[in-house]
């Protein structure tokens, strides 16, 4: 299944409240790394390009950062792009594209900026975002990772995996770790540091949050289904906690300006 069918069934039930708070406060975080690694060129960022915006939570967050700034929103679905655009956000425009064809774009931007979706994307696709680049300009990625500790929603993924590799043969995919994923990055000046929190809900909800998120099919693929009915089976306590690892980077391109 493709990533675009799986948010076209989902995207009814993305703005989920926790999930509002979830993106939003991601979102968050990566512009606050933005200011930070950059403030000296921040009033030179005219024009944004947003890869993956889904339903638009994090291009709010972005437009209270870049009030002046023209962004261009992307989402490959068409069904998350229609609830962006209610939101009504001032000085943006809607493309249905997909990351790695972002290169077909004309425009070279100050800010590429995609949060909670880079681990969608095909591998190396941040080399072909450096075209899209002004010499000197900035991409900025939120890109969950797999980080080992001991809370219970974390043991009982993990629980799962072990089942599923048992039964199916399963394994998993090396599109959150941590080390491959800074390696696409290094054409890049890289700043980066992790995130990470840890959100509570009752275990009868978070099939439904990470089905929201595509959180099952990212981590198990063609096992997604089979993953949340364990997940129910092994939820025994009514709250359960789940730790987020997060990787925010902003890379400027090393191009030289002539």
């Amino acid at each position: 299944m493709k990533k675009t069918s799986i948010y076209q069934k989902i995207a009814p039930i993305y703005e989920h409240p926790a999930n509002c708070l979830f993106y939003q406060r991601i979102a968050e975080s990566l512009c606050q790394l933005i200011n930070e690694f950059a403030k000296h060129k921040l009033q030179s960022i005219h024009h944004i390009l947003e890869l993956g915006a889904g339903t638009g939570l994090a291009t709010q967050v972005l437009r209270r950062y870049f009030p002046r700034a023209d962004i261009l929103v992307t989402e490959p679905c068409l069904e998350m792009l229609k609830v962006a655009k209610e939101k009504n956000i001032s000085k943006v425009k809607y493309l249905v594209l997909k990351a790695e064809d972002a290169p077909i774009l004309r425009q070279k931007y100050d800010l590429i900026f995609g949060s909670f979706c880079y681990h969608w994307f095909k591998e190396n696709t941040a080399m072909r975002l450096k075209k899209c680049l002004k010499p000197a300009g900035l991409l900025a990625f939120s890109i969950p990772v797999n980080c080992a500790d001991g809370v219970l929603g974390n043991r009982l993924l993990i629980k799962i995996y072990r089942a599923l590799k048992t039964h199916y043969g399963l394994s998993l995919k090396p599109a959150l770790n941590f080390k491959r994923i800074l390696k696409e990055f290094t054409d890049f000046n890289l700043y980066y540091r992790l995130l990470s929190f840890t959100e509570t809900h009752p275990a009868h909800t978070w099939g439904q949050i990470l089905r929201s998120r595509g959180s099952w099919q990212c981590l198990f693929g063609k096992l997604a289904k089979e993953a949340e009915m364990l997940w129910q089976e092994y939820s025994t306590k009514n709250e359960i906690p789940l730790k987020w690892h997060i990787m925010l980077l902003v890379g400027e391109n090393n191009e030289k300006i002539y």
